[in-house]
């Protein structure tokens, strides 16, 4: 084999040694571009930056975990106090201009200091009445302000706590804590349906009292007139003691005791 064949034989082999040999030959530019091409692939198994050979790999996971940002919590989501007002003016403002008081929201701690501020020394403190009974708040109403709980709260707190400032001066003492919750409860969701919003249901005991005296055919009417205008003892009460199998009084002691099941049969229609 002569030498001209052997380097052709090692040229359709492909090794290096075939490029330089078969290649190159003895033209300088030929043996310049060989030269710059093994310079090239030299880099690139040597994993130079330049070549791209880091651009790739991935730190390790423990050497990253230290300077790593734990995930975010994300927050709940909930209308703020000019939504919650201007949702429940489209709903009742036919019935009430609503006023939308003053809105605190307040991470977990500061929103049970701020309850017990107010009724801690009675018998709905925290720790008597709602640590032992439903556990936690997402909001509640005082004298025109309403505290929300971020650390607990649903999409249609703020207009809930909102309409507790609304009500009429006759309505809670008349109706008593448990259907007012109700019907609070009962008329957040209608407003949150109407303005094409979900509603979370916080209180289902009491809002199916309310809604077995609709059932019964006490008008929606009727109860948004004694919730916001006042009057209930005629337009609540004198109607469940003419419509209804039970007295308003006995419907008030079982929903009170929350007996709701017994509120609801007292409820029923005569």
């Amino acid at each position: 084999m002569s030498t001209g064949d052997r380097e052709s034989a090692n040229a359709k082999a492909g090794g290096p040694q075939a490029e330089q040999q078969g290649d190159a030959g003895g033209n300088p530019l030929k043996q310049a571009a060989l030269m710059k091409r093994q310079q090239q692939r030299k880099a690139g198994d040597d994993g130079g930056k330049d070549a791209g050979g880091d651009k790739d790999e991935k730190p390790d996971a423990k050497e990253a975990q230290p300077n790593a940002k734990p995930p975010e919590v994300p927050k709940k989501e909930f209308l703020d106090q000019e939504a919650a007002r201007k949702i429940l003016e489209d709903a009742y403002g036919s019935y009430k201009t609503i006023d939308k008081g003053k809105v605190e929201v307040l991470p977990q701690a500061d929103f049970q200091k701020a309850y017990d501020k107010i009724y801690g020394a009675g018998p709905y403190a925290w720790d008597k009445y709602v640590k032992p009974g439903p556990g936690n708040l997402e909001g509640f109403a005082h004298d025109g302000t309403n505290y929300i709980n971020q650390d607990c709260i649903s999409l249609d707190t703020v207009p809930h706590e909102m309409l507790h400032n609304n009500v009429a001066a006759d309505w809670t003492d008349f109706v008593g804590s448990e259907f007012n919750e109700g019907t609070t409860e009962y008329l957040t969701i209608k407003a949150m349906e109407k303005a094409k919003k979900k509603p979370s249901h916080s209180y289902p005991g009491q809002e199916g009292a309310v809604q077995a005296l609709i059932a019964a055919g006490c008008s929606e009417d009727n109860l948004k007139k004694a919730y916001f205008k006042g009057d209930a003892a005629t337009l609540i009460g004198a109607w469940v003691d003419a419509h209804c199998k039970g007295k308003w009084a006995d419907v008030k002691t079982a929903m009170q005791a929350k007996d709701f099941a017994k509120a609801k049969t007292n409820l029923s229609k005569k």
